[in-house]
C-alpha cells in the first residue's frame, strides 16, 4: 500500500489500480467502506477512461476498432510511486 497524509486526513492506496482503500480523518475515523466481500470486494477503482461497457468491448475512432474492458483499463493496471516526500503529496504512475 502507497501512503499519503496530510494534517488532516491520511490515506492508504492499492498500487493495483490506484484504488483508494483507506481514508481516515485526523481522530482516526475510517471514512472508506469495509469492502465486505460479501457485497462487493472493491472499495474505490479508479475507472479510466471509461465507466460501464462498450458494445462488444471495443471502441471506435476514425474507422478502426480497438479492445477496451469494462470500466477502462486503470483499475486493472498496477501503478508505481514516482515521488514522495515529507513536503509533497504521492503521485502515482502506471509503470509500464
Amino acid at each position: 500500500m502507497i501512503e499519503i497524509a496530510s494534517d488532516v486526513l491520511d490515506a492508504r492506496i492499492n498500487p493495483l489500480g490506484a484504488e483508494l482503500s483507506s481514508l481516515r480523518d485526523i481522530d482516526g475515523r475510517e471514512l472508506m467502506t469495509d469492502a465486505d466481500p460479501a457485497f462487493w470486494a472493491g472499495r474505490a477503482p479508479l475507472l479510466f477512461p471509461i465507466v460501464g461497457r462498450l458494445m462488444g468491448d471495443k471502441y471506435r475512432l476514425d474507422g478502426a476498432e480497438y479492445p477496451l474492458p469494462q470500466h477502462g483499463f486503470a483499475r486493472r493496471q498496477r501503478f508505481a510511486l514516482t515521488e514522495q516526500t515529507a513536503r509533497s503529496r504521492g503521485v502515482p504512475a502506471v509503470r509500464q
